[in-house]
């Protein structure tokens, strides 16, 4: 098996998911984690509704993901992370966006 393969074993079967550089970290999770960053982007685009589309707030949250998932040790926390790193971002940017703007405020 070659450094670009992840063997996701089962009792019953295995699998063998290419890692296509081109293919994100996100493509390929377990359903719970799935679940977990599609949970991370309906609050996200709650917080950031009338500033972001959902577009822009999932490709902040999957690039997230993406950097957090390459050094990774323990995958469980990464959707809450990369939420966490999402929000930081894009509370960054509306700031950085409304920078002349007075009474902005940002999403808690």
């Amino acid at each position: 098996m070659s450094d670009n393969t992840i063997r996701e074993s089962n009792v019953s079967n295995t699998t063998e998911l290419a890692l296509d550089p081109e293919r994100p970290h996100w493509a390929i999770l377990p359903l719970d984690q799935s679940v977990a960053l599609r949970t991370a982007s309906t609050r996200l685009s709650h917080d950031f509704d009338g500033i972001y589309g959902t577009e822009t707030i999932e490709r902040f949250l999957h690039s997230s993901f993406d950097q957090f998932a390459d050094r990774a040790s323990i995958p469980t926390f990464l959707p809450l992370m990369a939420e966490r790193f999402a929000r930081q971002r894009l509370r960054a940017l509306a700031g950085f966006s409304r920078a002349g703007a007075a009474g902005g405020s940002f999403p808690v």
